[in-house]
């Protein structure tokens, strides 16, 4: 019985809770992150090819860091103190390092400025569909289908933390104390459902299949 109540609180304040915060905002909080990785991961790639090819960003980025390696290398002490006869042997090798370090640090900032640009856009975009159907911005029919959708949605993640705490508890109750696996277990043997749940849990079921 205890670990009914148990389950049950877990799920009702998840739906509270996601009843209050209305499905679509839920969903977007949910999926924005995850579609902003996997668009930004994909897309990144094809941004920054566009930039290069379209406009003169990474030729001005370029020149401006190989002009700052240059300058950083030519103004050490080793180098003013080398004989004039390496003079251009020494320019030859600085400009070359400049230049291919400065390509390799362009095309990493080309790289993450393109990867953030699609991650903002994408939350930009996110914000603005949940202003338009979240019950936080809108009253009336579409405020009551958004937090009922999201009290359902709330009773489903409800059951899914469950069933994670369930499966998290197998290998915890081995390194309990004797009295408490016991009252635990017991809690389990006498409840209604709980114990179904503990016993049925298909995310151990899915661990048990990677591993067989």
């Amino acid at each position: 019985m205890v670990m009914d109540i148990v389950t049950c609180c877990i799920v009702i304040a998840a739906a509270v809770f996601y009843m209050r915060k209305g499905f679509a905002i839920a969903v977007i909080g949910i999926m924005q992150w995850f579609v902003c990785i996997v668009v930004g991961l994909l897309c990144c790639g094809k941004l920054k090819d566009l930039l290069v090819d379209k406009t003169s960003l990474d030729e001005t980025l370029k020149a401006f860091f190989a002009r700052r390696l240059e300058n950083s290398v030519t103004d050490t002490a080793s180098y003013q103190s080398m004989p004039k006869l390496f003079d251009d042997w020494m320019k030859d090798a600085t400009v070359y390092l400049s230049n291919t370090t400065s390509e390799g640090i362009t095309s990493i900032i080309l790289s993450v400025g393109c990867f953030l640009a699609i991650v903002i856009a994408i939350r930009i975009i996110c914000w603005l569909f949940a202003r338009l159907v979240s019950k936080k911005h809108h009253k009336g029919v579409v405020g009551f289908v958004d937090g009922l959708a999201g009290m359902v949605l709330g009773v489903f993640l409800g059951f899914f933390f469950v069933l994670i705490i369930f499966a998290v508890m197998v290998p915890v109750l081995g390194l309990l104390p004797q009295g408490i696996s016991s009252f635990i277990n017991h809690s389990f043997d006498t409840s209604y459902f709980s114990g179904q749940i503990y016993d049925h849990n298909f995310i151990l079921e899915l661990v048990k299949n990677l591993f067989s």
